[in-house]
């Protein structure tokens, strides 16, 4: 579209609110605009429809978004319907969609590189100006200077051509002289005042007639538009679709920017009076304007233009981008090589390419016009290929071409002809080139649609090369759709083990001398007989008129197909099978008789929907012809899409020799079924449907498996005999169903044997059972069965009973946690699961302590005498060296640590003080190196406490020592209940991050209320953060024997306004954080002493103080510890007080910006 005045004029009309373009003339009225200083320009584009404001106000500082702007351009310009753009942000039920869509087909949008368009964010300056230089034909100036602009630096990339070309064009500038603000926004007002400007002339009403008054642009956007006395220079934009317009008297197509000329009492089309001087870029050959160079012969894609064939190729990138290259005009050049990872559809456009210059080719041998190489994809389509160079003494310069096109590459000829009647002419003293129009090395080509391929007389039309290096050959394929003509010989060299396949057109070959090659013919007309050997399986040749026909052989019942190959029965198929072959069966087949299969090969049978019924007799090995399929060993074969099935009449015993159908499938091959039906409920007996003594299975898809009564869908064999001694290895992932399956081991020739193995992902199942001796390995990951399959169920997964079914899925995962019990009763951990879920349910304290885990999945600790190593070492067999002692060593076994996330509840704990010795606890038993996160779906209700250390009583060398987790998280749990604890903690740290308490009162003891209560933290690190707290009573975090650790109260909210029945209004207790007296123990040296401790960011409402403390003396800091208090929004309430006072006390030792002292 070329509108470059336009779209420099519109690069800030853009923050404008939603439009809706009509041509009413109502004055709209704005409560924030009227004695504005863009009032009238507000008015005039409101009267448009162009703008608008909402609930009666305008809002002229407001910004723009990404979306008003598009709506603007889509409107203002009537930018024709588009399908979804694809951007993940702009949704179909969003106002702008449509807009978004419609400057994303336009090339307005191209949107941000990562699928979205931020279609409701404040629009950019310099995204404003690149979007609409981009919609409305502005090129970006390639080498942009904009060092003038102080901010210059600050303009991306891939904005500075197109801000430095509206500035060269003077149509914007900077903010300042010497400020170009590029990543700020730009306010409605302005906006408007700058459209209201730029544009004096709006012609919006079909069949209007406009008089110009050439102070500004004319803007025209409907049908039939008259612009009567337009004066000489005044700029006209044409917008797309404004058909029927004249200026002066005189047609102007639209879609184009119009000069009115000097004179004008002319009629006619516009091109007297379009005035422009293009001037072309030296590397894409387009005019800003959008035309190309007349020179140009073809481009690549709208904005890059060749003036050579060769040029445009020389462009396309190796890396297997498909570029189409559009040939403009018929042109000739020199040859053209297409390089490996090159992927080129060439479009001719019905145009010809005469191949006049040099040829391509190695050193020596550059007589091909068009070689293609391997590991390129190539396509010639909507054209024809001439040779034109006639013989020269400038031989090497000026070569005619021998080889028109030389293929080594994935190609396709689609409406292409290729004229070799003169290649190869002879040159004086020298013999007649050997010449091809099509020369096939390598990589399979097609050939379709219409078009000619003529060769020179007596030369070839097709050539299936062998060259060095290529011995695997190519096909030729030419296809149903082909209806062209191929005149000329044909021939292959010795080596060459590829195909024509030739399947339609018409074809005048001379002669044929295909050496190892083969062609297939399965249709098509022929000036002369075709040899029977080429005729496909399945077809015939008729003579018509001195011409003969290749067409379907209607005389035989074809079942199964190789290519285009037809067989009256699929053992026929198998046996004409080569490597990598599919078969497709063509129909439904009744009464097939048993096939053993020893191809040797890897091939496919498509049963294409068919059903493929089975009877007697069967195959197999002498004396054991009872297998509908016998699968020897060696090949691989994948049965997909259809129906196996047995005839009622299998039932009848057999008449000797011939034996009955008493399983489909005897397998020892490696074997696929993909969406198969293997129905075996007429198997006569009760064997299984189908036995896998040996090879890799896979059963996919929806492949299911139906045995009759009593008998097993699936027997899984572990065979101890030399020649299968590698087992049979199956793997099921189906949504179909299959019935019972048994493994079982047989055979003693040899104990040298691979276990058969059985794993199962996914479908419906009997049973899975096998024999005692249990030489084989099962792991079950998922599916559905009729009974219990435990015993077979991976580690890390687990088989639930629901509605009398069993359903196996992984388990200890977010979406599906262990219970409590099933993680209990866990042996060992699963391997390699690092984060581990349980639900423990609602889980009553009532009669005893409750642990989370067990001694086989914890650590176990053992000592000896050897005094060797340091505290930290690893053992060889995995032991970490835990204590020295003066006389012994503790070690722990080291198991790998994991994250338990546990979710669920708890209740009932009988309720107390500090010291209640009738509650219970949480402990645990896991690993010591592990982390405990009680995540946002866990609830306390009512008394809490738990334990991080827990012992087995093991007797370690005269002493009992606790295990411990590492750390402990309560990430947002909820507590209806209080925690009131006393030792026990044991993790290097716990935390409570985001948690709610809820208000409660201690029902045995309603002094102690507090939600935390912690004595004894010893050198556990405890963190409070980011909760909130309803409570009468302080939470105490730090009390009695405290050892260097730290303390962090920090972001969390306390209300502190609930009263308690043990209120005493002459002794306060709701303080919201309270320090206790530290002591310490003979055992213990030095005595008590805190940590680092931080109290910061708190809220406090209702509260006699944020802080209190008991025994102030008896609180000890570390050496270098520190104790800060910052930050903390009080509401009234005192920083810090004694204990049951209201009495201002701040120990010497707290520090922080809430202290003043």
């Amino acid at each position: 579209m070329k509108r470059k005045i336009l779209s420099l004029i519109l690069v800030f009309a853009m923050t404008v609110s939603l439009l809706t373009v009509g041509t009413g003339a109502v004055e709209p009225t704005y409560g924030d605009t009227a004695g504005h200083w863009a009032e009238s320009s507000i008015e005039r584009w409101s009267a448009y429809g162009i703008i608008q404001g909402s609930n009666g106000q305008f809002d002229p500082n407001g910004q723009l978004t990404c979306a008003q702007l598009a709506t603007i351009l889509a409107k203002l310009l009537k930018l024709p319907a588009a399908k979804d753009a694809g951007f993940t942000d702009n949704t179909a039920d969003a106002w702008y969609y449509d807009a978004i869509n419609r400057c994303a087909a336009a090339g307005i949008l191209n949107g941000n590189g990562d699928g979205t368009v931020t279609p409701e964010a404040p629009i950019t300056r310099e995204r404003a100006m690149v979007m609409l230089a981009r919609a409305l034909g502005i090129e970006p100036l390639r080498k942009p200077d904009l060092t003038k602009y102080t901010d210059a630096a600050q303009v991306s990339a891939y904005a500075q051509g197109y801000v430095a070309a509206l500035i060269e064009a003077g149509i914007v500038g900077g903010v300042t002289a010497d400020e170009l603000a590029p990543q700020d926004n730009i306010n409605r007002a302005s906006t408007v005042t700058i459209l209201d400007r730029a544009i004096s002339t709006y012609a919006d009403e079909a069949g209007a007639t406009v008089k110009a008054d050439g102070k500004g642009l004319v803007l025209v956007v409907a049908e039939n538009v008259k612009i009567t006395n337009a004066p000489e220079g005044t700029k006209i934009v044409v917008a797309d679709g404004a058909t029927g317009l004249t200026v002066n008297g005189k047609s102007v197509s639209d879609d184009q920017t119009y000069i009115v000329p000097k004179t004008t009492t002319s009629s006619g089309s516009s091109s007297g009076g379009y005035s422009h001087s293009h001037s072309y870029d030296a590397t894409t050959h387009k005019c800003s304007c959008g035309a190309f160079d007349p020179a140009v012969v073809a481009t690549i894609g709208d904005t890059n233009g060749y003036l050579t064939l060769k040029d445009a190729v020389a462009a396309v990138p190796t890396n297997n981008t498909a570029t189409t290259i559009k040939l403009l005009k018929n042109t000739s050049g020199d040859g053209i090589d297409v390089n490996a990872n090159q992927n080129i559809i060439f479009d001719f456009g019905g145009h010809t390419y005469t191949l006049q210059g040099r040829m391509v080719g190695s050193a020596g041998t550059e007589t091909n016009g068009f070689r293609f190489l391997q590991g390129a994809t190539v396509t010639l389509k909507n054209g024809s290929l001439l040779n034109g160079n006639t013989v020269s003494e400038d031989f090497l310069t000026n070569t005619p071409a021998k080889v028109m096109v030389n293929s080594y590459a994935n190609l396709v000829l689609d409406d292409f002809s290729i004229n070799a009647s003169t290649t190869g002419v002879q040159r004086e003293g020298s013999g007649a080139y050997g010449t091809a129009a099509l020369y096939i090395a390598s990589g399979p080509a097609h050939v379709k649609g219409s078009g000619s391929y003529t060769a020179r007389d007596g030369q070839y039309a097709i050539y299936m090369a062998n060259v060095a290096g290529y011995t695997a050959g190519a096909d030729l394929y030419f296809d149903e759709d082909f209806t062209g003509t191929v005149r000329g010989k044909v021939t292959s060299g010795n080596q060459q083990t590829a195909a024509i396949i030739i399947k339609n057109g018409n074809y005048d070959f001379g002669e044929i001398t295909l050496g190892a090659s083969t062609m297939i013919i399965a249709g098509g007309t022929f000036s002369s007989e075709p040899a029977n050997e080429y005729i496909a399986k399945g077809y015939t040749k008729e003579s018509d008129n001195g011409k003969w026909n290749v067409v379907p052989d209607t005389s035989k019942t074809y079942v199964a197909q190789v290519g285009v190959n037809k067989y009256e029965s699929l053992a026929d198929a198998i046996s004409a099978v080569q490597e990598g072959n599919t078969i497709k069966m063509l129909k439904d087949v009744d009464n097939a008789a048993g096939i053993s299969v020893n191809t040797g090969k890897t091939f496919t049978i498509d049963f294409d929907g068919h059903t493929y019924k089975v009877n007697k007799p069967g195959a197999g090995s002498t004396g054991t012809e009872t297998a509908a399929f016998q699968l020897i060993k060696g090949q691989t074969i994948t049965f997909k899409n259809g129906t196996i099935c047995a005839d009622a009449d299998n039932l009848q015993e057999a008449t000797a020799p011939a034996k009955n159908i008493l399983r489909f499938f005897q397998s020892y091959a490696n074997v696929n079924f993909v969406d198969m039906t293997i129905d075996g409920t007429n198997i006569n007996g009760n064997n299984s449907v189908i036995e896998f003594a040996n090879g890799n299975v896979s059963i996919t898809g929806s492949t299911s498996i139906t045995a009759k009564p009593g008998a097993k869908a699936i027997n899984v064999d572990t065979w101890k005999i030399d020649s299968y001694s590698g087992g049979a290895h199956v793997t099921i992932n189906t949504t179909g169903s299959i019935g019972d399956i048994y493994l079982y081991s047989e055979g003693n020739k040899t104990e040298d044997f691979t276990k058969s193995t059985l794993n199962i992902s996914g479908g419906i199942f009997g049973s899975v059972t096998g024999d005692e001796n249990k030489e084989y390995i099962a792991s079950i990951t998922g599916g559905t069965f009729s009974s219990d399959p435990t015993a077979y169920v991976a580690e890390g997964y687990i088989a639930r009973e629901n509605n009398g079914k069993y359903v196996v899925s992984m388990v200890g995962t977010a979406e599906n946690p262990y219970t409590l019990n099933e993680f209990n009763a866990l042996t060992k951990l699963p391997a390699g699961r690092t984060e581990l879920y349980v639900d423990i349910g609602d889980v009553s304290l009532a009669d005893g302590d409750v642990t989370i885990g067990n001694k086989n999945i914890c650590d176990v600790w053992t000592w000896d005498r050897d005094m060797s190593h340091n505290v930290g070492d690893i053992l060889e067999d995995g032991r970490k060296v835990y204590m020295v002692r003066e006389s012994d060593t503790i070690y722990s076994s080291n198991k790998a640590g994991i994250t338990l996330y546990i979710s669920g509840s708890v209740k009932e704990n009988p309720e107390g003080g500090l010291n209640q010795s009738d509650s219970h606890v949480i402990t645990f038993s896991i690993p010591d190196a592990s982390n405990v996160v009680f995540t946002k779906d866990f609830t306390v209700n009512g008394y809490f406490r738990m334990h991080t250390g827990w012992s087995d009583g093991r007797n370690l060398g005269g002493a009992v020592y606790n295990r411990t987790v590492k750390t402990v998280l309560f990430d947002r749990s909820t507590f209806n209940g209080i925690w009131i604890q006393n030792g026990g903690f044991f993790a290097d740290s716990l935390t409570l991050d985001g948690c709610t308490f809820n208000a409660y009162e201690n029902k045995v003891s309603a002094n102690d209320s507090n939600p935390l209560w912690f004595c004894n933290i010893r050198t556990c690190n405890v963190t409070v953060k980011n909760c909130t707290f309803k409570a009468s009573r302080p939470i105490k975090v730090v009390e009695q024997g405290v050892f260097g650790a730290n303390v962090t109260i920090t972001g969390n909210k306390f209300d502190m306004s609930l009263t308690n029945s043990d209120d005493d209004a002459s002794k306060p207790k709701n303080d919201a954080i309270m320090f206790s007296t530290l002591i310490g123990e003979t055992q213990w040296n030095p005595a008590g002493t805190l940590g680092n401790v931080v109290v910061s960011g708190n809220e406090v409402t209702g509260a006699n103080a944020l802080l209190t403390f008991f025994n102030p003396s008896q609180i000890t800091m570390a050496n270098g510890a520190t104790f800060t208090v910052s930050d903390n929004t009080l509401n009234n309430a005192a920083l810090s007080v004694v204990w049951k006072s209201t009495d201002s006390f701040v120990p010497s030792f707290i520090k922080g910006s809430d202290v003043t002292q």
